[in-house]
């Protein structure tokens, strides 16, 4: 590994290739990334080949926290993951030598200014249990539905982003209201109800016979309507189970 750039005494520029990364520095991604986006990392796997590219475009950041002497990817994991295959490509690590994560979600905050990152993922160290439950809510839908996934921030309708997703949901304030046991999945029924709201609303509309092929419509509709649904149907649950008691 060869230093091109030295920040300061705790940051540096390195390069390097995939094989030493996997092998020697054995990274990993960050707990508060995102979910792996398969469609995204395919689609950038497919650029690669097709264009021959020998070096991954733009810089790995890296945490090399000192507690555990590991390494963690906290930006561009996507093109990291898609380069695993090709072990003699070229590589750029900016690596950040600190045994405090704050350092690194301000790092983090920095990087990410121009492309907001949900605060979901920013707080995830104190509220896991919110970002689990929408990734895994996302990841239901995903499965239900996978003819509609895209790699594009702007997908044609009726496909949709899967990151953009989580952060529509991750954007509600709902998640008091929603009360699950291990069978049950409240966000998920609401939104295979609001599939079928849309197909109502979207009566008069022409959309996609896709749509209607593989019976999803939710984001024929404007994200404002799924947002007002599902808040509203969040609502009408904790109405009626405060009825009940």
């Amino acid at each position: 590994m060869e230093i091109i750039f030295e920040y300061n005494k705790d940051k540096c520029l390195y390069s390097t290739d995939i094989s030493y990364c996997k092998d020697i520095l054995k990274l990993k991604n960050w707990k508060i990334n995102r979910l792996k986006d398969k469609v995204r990392i395919q689609a950038i796997k497919e650029f690669y080949i097709e264009n021959k590219v020998d070096t991954v475009p733009g810089i790995i950041s890296i945490w090399h926290n000192t507690n555990n002497d590991k390494y963690i990817i906290y930006d561009v994991i996507y093109r990291f993951i898609a380069s695993l295959n090709n072990k003699k490509m070229r590589i750029l690590l900016c690596i950040y030598k600190t045994n405090d994560k704050n350092i690194i979600l301000n790092e983090f905050k920095n990087i990410n200014k121009c492309v907001p990152v949900p605060e979901m993922y920013i707080n995830s160290y104190n509220n896991s249990i919110k970002k689990e439950y929408i990734e895994r809510t996302v990841k239901m839908i995903c499965e239900k539905y996978p003819k509609f996934i895209s790699p594009s921030n702007r997908p044609n309708k009726p496909n949709f982003n899967r990151d953009k997703f989580i952060d529509l949901l991750s954007s509600l304030e709902i998640y008091d209201d929603i009360k699950d046991n291990k069978d049950n999945n409240i966000l998920y029924e609401i939104l295979l109800k609001c599939n079928l709201f849309a197909k109502n609303e979207l009566n008069n509309i022409n959309y996609p016979k896709k749509s209607d092929k593989y019976r999803f419509w939710l984001f024929n509709l404007k994200e404002d309507i799924i947002k007002t649904y599902i808040t509203n149907e969040c609502i009408l649950r904790k109405s009626k189970n405060l009825i009940e008691l």
